[in-house]
């Protein structure tokens, strides 16, 4: 019985484990963003890289037009990116596109 609990509960952390998400991205530095978004594309098969990688391009570009409006600086961009995005893995950025090219089509 004490065999199956611990099997249970091993099985249990390795599904949460997985459910993580993977790697994260790290916006504590400019370093550390780009080192963290290759981490995490790598991390990927090749057609959610590819997704993932167009994902990055729709937040870019929603970081441009924020920037040109407002007259910003292109390091306030990145700045606001690497806000953005920190802390998130993958599918996280995925979504996140998705709701910018949903809310830009309602415009």
């Amino acid at each position: 019985m004490k065999r199956l609990f611990t099997l249970l509960v091993v099985l249990m952390l390795a599904t949460f484990t997985a459910c993580g998400g993977g790697p994260e991205i790290d916006g504590s530095s400019d370093e550390a963003f780009k080192k963290s978004i290759t981490e995490v594309r790598n991390s990927l098969e090749p057609e959610k890289a590819s997704e993932f990688d167009k994902a990055l391009m729709v937040i870019g570009f929603k970081s441009m037009g924020n920037v040109m409006s407002s007259m910003k600086s292109p390091e306030d961009m990145m700045a606001n990116m690497k806000k953005d995005l920190d802390g998130k893995n993958a599918e996280q950025v995925m979504k996140l596109a998705k709701e910018i090219r949903e809310e830009s089509k309602k415009k």
